[in-house]
């Protein structure tokens, strides 16, 4: 068969997609020795946090940096001694604390020796009493403090005004960022700044995910603490701008691969498996039916939210499994129904292997390897539910291909469209209910299950329009499955 030429292209944008997806993970590793001040990080939420566009923004100023889970305040208040992990100790700290950490983070640490200065992100100022002693002289070090626009910078103003006595109302201010330009302030001492963003940040989180935000720290840190030969805010630049142009490299060379399964035909040619369709139609709608029930609860049950990810990305694979046991007998019945590729092998392989790990070096690209660390019963439920996907998919797909060797046309889940609805039908709940009734990640506990859905279907179906072999096809349904549930739990 002669292979089409816009496939080929498609095949070569997701190639170099993939060359500067790594290019982008590795050059975010590097850039700071190991003797090099390390940025110490309090109060953030490791899940979904950027490590590896922010990794490329501190190592790009000379820093390295690490996140430690620690209540500040409760270590405060019972005297607790705080040390760093066995790689960082004896080196130069500046220290990046959010929120309501913000305050005992200057009394547990400005008395430390290798402390460089504080980095303060929308902090809390709780009371007068909670900065007794504090402004000009003490903290001794250098205080940076960080925040959004005026919906949520009064505790930042009020705090900054604390330490360097002065106004912000009247004072002197001035202007950074261009676009999204910040108003800062420093005091004539020049050891207490404060930058207020035109963008609304209301948490610290939320600020380290920002690019505007990692160039202006960035800046700081190389203009405050840097020895003049870091290239600070230029390869934040030049990393995103690397990284947009490979994201819409591989939606590019997606399109140009994907698109060759159109048009989709699901209606069979004939009856032969009237019978077998309808008793699958209905079984498959009353499992759904069941699952959407167990969907609503789960998310009206508070005690569960923790579960609400994952059991709304699982809800598509039991669905996908119960088709599978629909079609099992009639699979191993007609086992002996086979037929010759019409592609030759490395090209199906090829197109296989870009569609997983092009998705997978962008998911760790934007939100780091680190968030694909999942431990405990909650690993043993996703190497599972990978599992069955697996064999689910290789087995839908072996009837599939039987159906229309045999003449009988397609069939199930990639026959039949009616089937993939079913499967979204859970998800699109979780999305509705989570939005009407304003559920803490409602939305995105639906959107994530639609993406596990969506995905694995289109990019397997890819496939499946250009090989006979079921391999392939639940190879790469079943890994796409798996990434997006690593991301989610």
């Amino acid at each position: 068969m002669r292979i089409k030429r816009l496939t080929l292209i498609g095949i070569a944008f997701l190639i170099l997609s993939l060359i500067m997806q790594i290019g982008l993970f590795v050059s975010s590793r590097i850039g700071a020795p190991k003797d090099s001040p390390v940025v110490v990080m309090y109060g953030f939420d490791e899940q979904l946090f950027p490590y590896t566009s922010f990794g490329n923004a501190v190592r790009s100023s000379g820093f390295d940096y690490v996140i430690l889970n620690k209540n500040l305040s409760k270590s405060l208040a019972i005297e607790e001694e705080i040390s760093l992990p066995k790689g960082y100790r004896s080196r130069e700290i500046v220290y990046l604390v959010q929120g309501e950490d913000a305050t005992s983070a200057l009394k547990l640490f400005d008395s430390d020796e290798d402390t460089l200065g504080f980095i303060l992100l929308n902090p809390v100022f709780e009371n007068n009493f909670s900065m007794e002693g504090m402004g000009v002289d003490y903290p001794t070090h250098d205080v940076a403090i960080f925040a959004g626009n005026e919906a949520t910078n009064s505790d930042a103003r009020a705090m900054y005004e604390r330490l360097s006595s002065e106004d912000t109302l009247y004072g002197v201010k001035y202007e950074t960022g261009g676009v999204f330009s910040s108003e800062c302030f420093s005091n004539p001492q020049d050891n207490r700044f404060i930058s207020i963003s035109s963008l609304n940040y209301s948490t610290g989180n939320s600020m380290v995910t920002s690019p505007v935000f990692q160039i202006e720290l960035a800046n700081y840190l190389a203009s405050n603490y840097g020895d003049g030969s870091n290239i600070g805010s230029a390869g934040i630049v030049w990393w995103y701008a690397i990284y947009v142009f490979s994201t819409l490299l591989f939606l590019s060379g997606m399109i140009l691969v994907v698109a060759q399964i159109l048009p989709l035909r699901f209606r069979t040619k004939s009856d032969i498996n009237n019978k077998l369709r309808v008793a699958s139609v209905i079984t498959i709608g009353v499992v759904a039916l069941l699952l959407v029930v167990g969907v609503i609860l789960l998310m009206y049950i508070h005690k569960l939210a923790d579960m609400r990810f994952v059991a709304v990305a699982i809800t598509p694979v039991i669905l996908i499994l119960c088709m599978a046991l629909l079609r099992f007998v009639y699979v191993f019945k007609h086992r002996e129904v086979k037929a010759d590729d019409k592609n030759p092998s490395w090209y199906t392989w090829m197109i296989s292997g870009s569609l997983v790990i092009v998705p997978f070096m962008i998911f760790i690209d934007t939100f780091g390897i680190e968030n694909f660390k999942v431990g405990g019963i909650t690993l043993l439920v996703i190497i599972l539910a990978v599992a069955i996907d697996f064999v689910s998919v290789l087995i839908l797909a072996s009837a599939d291909n039987i159906t229309r060797l045999l003449g009988e046309g397609g069939c199930s889940y990639f026959g039949r469209i009616s089937f993939v609805g079913f499967t979204a039908v859970p998800s699109l709940v979780a999305l509705i209910v989570g939005a009407f009734n304003h559920i803490e990640n409602g939305v995105f506990i639906g959107l994530f299950g639609l993406i596990s859905v969506i995905v694995p279907y289109i990019f397997s179906m890819a496939i499946k329009k250009r090989t006979l072999t079921t391999l392939q096809v639940a190879t790469v349904h079943s890994l796409l499955y798996l990434i997006i549930l690593f991301l989610v739990a």
